[in-house]
């Protein structure tokens, strides 16, 4: 397991280097809220200790089978908000098949706001109007996309929503409030299953699944059976990176009805905490903590004005060198954009054939695209998966000195960059999943059709590789050298025969590509 290890241990220095720059701001100066937090990390650590590896159907099961499901969120973190959408998707339409309703109960919204949350359900209040009545921005502030996608979600399946959040208060305060309101809405649909979206510190066994318990005895009702859905617990994470042999589990099983799912690693987490922190007005938060980095990592280079979203690609690609046992210094030419910042990548697009809308089409199927010979990176979000995949391209493309459009040339050479990207987004995020469903006509585009075509081979043996890598079957020099030499006609369709037979062989130790 020596390369789980090493990654194990990398992932390990950028989180606490992370959590150094974060702790200022993440409150737990105030000794309540650090006794808060700390009943719950050990309550995780112990269940850690005790967990197993288990498959995301068992984690419905055990929803399906109780009465009220707390479902944990890191709230600066998208990928929580779309794993909890996820669950619920699948938890929805089987409760719906046996004829069973399902109420959403959401941290996001206070319970004023329960009236103007049915008008959303039933279609008579527009988005903007409902973000602007529940005074969204003031009252919870985090990022909109990711919630408006639940929200969405209840209103196609007309699912009745209710707002749990205590403003003001201690976080003892809000559980009560929390545990009052979801029996409330237990008792006001009788025999619904109650979805619950909370923050992950609440889920402590002391915290609100107690209040749960003593709330509804208090009011002479029967205990309701709950199920505890953790995201990404740290001591979790930490044991199944470090002792897991091959890939790490995505759901893990910490006791009966009380499961963790990994979609990010820890870094992560602090990660989009700092970029929420800087989006709301410290905008030199990210600044230090690039510089720091840079030190970190020997990096003395001027490029001291790097975006937080150059940034977030630098150090997903020196985690990757470093796991390959190479380095290299940041480089200050490379552009990161997001896909909603058209009129800076425009011109990029026109150069390389494409309009503006079909620019936007590829990128919602791609999860990004490449423009200027790899210098312009556009990613379809700020998702982790889907910048780590774009950063991976970028740096094969640094290392190997060839730069290619996901569009065009040779079909074995673009297989083999988009092997090595899903490569190094799977080295970056272990549970990386950057597969997408086209939008609905979109593969009238014979040309994106063909690109998805090859990204799909590429991931194929992108995730064999690592597969093969966590399994210690390939050596790390080896595959390394794939991102440093040109991969490209004869040579390109060679080597793809050859790593395809490695990588699908058991035999231990491969050696290198071909002189």
């Amino acid at each position: 397991m020596r390369n789980r290890r090493t990654l194990a241990r990398l992932e390990r220095l950028r989180y606490e280097r992370l959590y150094q720059q974060a702790m200022p701001s993440l409150g737990l100066d105030d000794p309540r809220l650090r006794r808060y937090a700390l009943r719950y990390d050990r309550a995780l650590e112990l269940r850690a200790s005790r967990s197993r590896r288990s498959q995301d159907e068992e984690c419905v099961q055990a929803v399906l089978s109780s009465e009220v499901a707390l479902c944990g969120d890191y709230h600066t973190l998208p990928e929580a908000q779309k794993a909890a959408l996820r669950l619920w998707r699948r938890v929805v339409a089987r409760a719906r098949a046996a004829g069973r309703p399902v109420v959403l109960a959401l941290e996001m919204l206070r319970p004023e706001d329960d009236g103007r949350s049915a008008e959303f359900v039933h279609g008579t209040m527009d988005e903007a109007t409902f973000k602007e009545r529940v005074g969204y921005g003031r009252h919870w502030g985090f990022p909109w996309e990711p919630y408006r996608d639940l929200l969405r979600f209840a209103r196609a399946e007309g699912l009745p929503v209710v707002g749990i959040n205590r403003v003001g208060g201690g976080l003892e305060a809000r559980d009560r409030t929390m545990a009052d309101r979801i029996l409330a809405a237990a008792q006001a649909h009788p025999g619904a299953l109650v979805l619950a979206l909370v923050g992950d510190w609440h889920l402590a066994p002391t915290h609100l699944p107690k209040q749960l318990v003593q709330r509804a005895r208090l009011r002479k009702r029967t205990t309701p059976v709950v199920a505890v859905v953790h995201q990404n617990a740290e001591p979790v994470f930490w044991k199944h990176a470090e002792r897991t042999r091959g890939t790490p589990p995505h759901c893990v099983r910490l006791a009966p009805r009380e499961f963790c799912l990994l979609t990010v690693p820890p870094s992560a987490k602090l990660r989009s905490h700092l970029r929420w922190i800087s989006a709301a007005g410290e905008s030199d938060v990210l600044w230090r903590a690039a510089q720091q980095n840079r030190e970190a990592a020997g990096d003395t280079g001027s490029d001291d004005h790097a975006s937080p979203d150059e940034e977030d690609v630098w150090e997903f690609q020196q985690l990757v060198l470093a796991f390959l046992g190479a380095r290299l210094r940041a480089d200050g030419s490379l552009s990161v954009l997001s896909v909603n910042e058209e009129d800076r990548w425009q011109p990029a697009a026109e150069r390389a054939g494409l309009t503006p809308a079909r620019c936007r089409r590829w990128v919602s199927v791609l999860a990004g695209m490449a423009f200027d010979r790899d210098k312009t990176l556009v990613v379809g979000s700020w998702l982790n998966g889907d910048v780590a995949l774009w950063a991976a391209w970028a740096l094969a493309a640094r290392l190997s000195d060839h730069s290619l459009h996901p569009g065009t040339g040779d079909h074995a050479a673009l297989v083999w960059r988009w092997a090595l990207a899903f490569l190094g987004a799977r080295l970056a995020l272990p549970f990386h999943d950057a597969r997408r469903t086209p939008p609905e006509g979109e593969m009238t585009d014979k040309d994106l059709a063909r690109c998805l075509e090859t990204r799909q081979e590429g991931e194929s043996l992108g995730n064999a590789l690592y597969r093969g890598l966590m399994e210690e079957r390939l050596e790390r020099l080896a595959v390394a050298q794939l991102f440093v030499i040109p991969l490209i006609g004869a040579r390109a369709k060679a080597e793809l025969l050859r790593w395809r037979r490695l990588a699908r062989s058991g035999a231990r130790r491969r050696r290198g590509v071909a002189a």
